[in-house]
């Protein structure tokens, strides 16, 4: 009898050594699987972006898409650019790149005032860049079309704001529709050589370089203000040029009235707090006031 009790007792405890535990689960796939695909679809290719997704610091970061829910353009202290340690760096910047910026205001017909006002703003004359990787914000941002990415944003929203699940997604699918096209461009600009792509920095919207064009504009908008043969927005020669080219595309003309001109700065970034901003440094620069 006992030795029926032990073998019955042996079995019992195999068998629950055989069941996996309850709480065991399949790590989750990598964040980009998906994305992956779609772009195979679109002509890259699996090697291509099994190298740059596979890369350590490649990696999905939602407070990208959680500042947008904070962020308001009307709350930015633009004043600050207009103080006496900005100007006076403007003007050094002015003297330091006097040969570019007379190039791009031959070639474009815009004011080199202008030119270094973005440049200030946008900026700080190449001297902040942003801190987020380009290819996490907008590979992030891309990938807000899957459920399940949009189910984590709305997540982390909601713990810092009232909203409703309704307008998180329909916003999280627009901003995926036009983070793909963006991402895609990025792609296609990026240097195969590229060992670390996450070491190319922007903004929270994926904006990049001195100038902080999004990558769709780059190829449209860009200019080889180095004579290099490529367009690298991380120099000031093609930022300056770059910009030059971007506005004269978007119908600056050399003696435009006020107006005119901040209708075209409006292009640039669609706001009025921004556009007057430029107007006044410019005004500043040229020493009418």
């Amino acid at each position: 009898m006992l030795n029926r009790f032990v073998g019955l007792f042996a079995a019992l405890i195999l068998a629950c050594l055989s069941v996996p535990p309850a709480m065991a689960s399949e790590p989750a796939p990598p964040p980009f699987e998906a994305l992956k695909k779609r772009l195979i679809q679109d002509g890259f290719t699996e090697a291509q972006l099994d190298k740059i997704y596979g890369a350590e610091n490649v990696k999905l970061d939602l407070s990208v898409a959680t500042v947008y829910f904070r962020h308001n353009e009307s709350k930015l202290n633009y004043d600050q650019f207009l103080k006496d340690k900005p100007i006076a760096d403007a003007r050094a910047y002015m003297k330091e790149h006097q040969a570019d910026l007379e190039a791009a205001e031959k070639a474009y017909g815009v004011d080199k005032e202008v030119i270094t006002a973005i440049l200030m703003v946008e900026t700080r004359l190449g001297g902040y860049v942003g801190t987020k990787p380009v290819i996490n914000t907008l590979s992030t941002l891309a990938a807000l079309s899957e459920q399940e990415k949009k189910d984590q944003l709305f997540d982390a929203v909601s713990q810092k704001k009232t909203t409703t699940k309704k307008k998180v997604e329909s916003w999280a699918d627009r901003k995926a529709s036009w983070a793909y096209v963006e991402l895609k461009a990025f792609l296609k600009h990026l240097d195969p050589d590229e060992s670390d792509p996450a070491s190319i920095k922007g903004s929270f919207a994926g904006a990049m370089g001195y100038s902080q064009f999004m990558p769709s504009n780059i190829s449209v908008h860009g200019a080889d203000g180095s004579g290099d043969g490529k367009v690298d927005l991380f120099t000031h020669s093609d930022a300056i040029a770059s910009i030059g080219k971007y506005l004269k595309n978007h119908g600056w003309q050399p003696g435009m009235d006020a107006e005119k001109m901040k209708k075209v700065l409006l292009s640039y970034n669609n706001s009025t707090y921004y556009a007057n901003t430029l107007l006044r440094i410019r005004a500043v620069l040229k020493g009418a006031s």
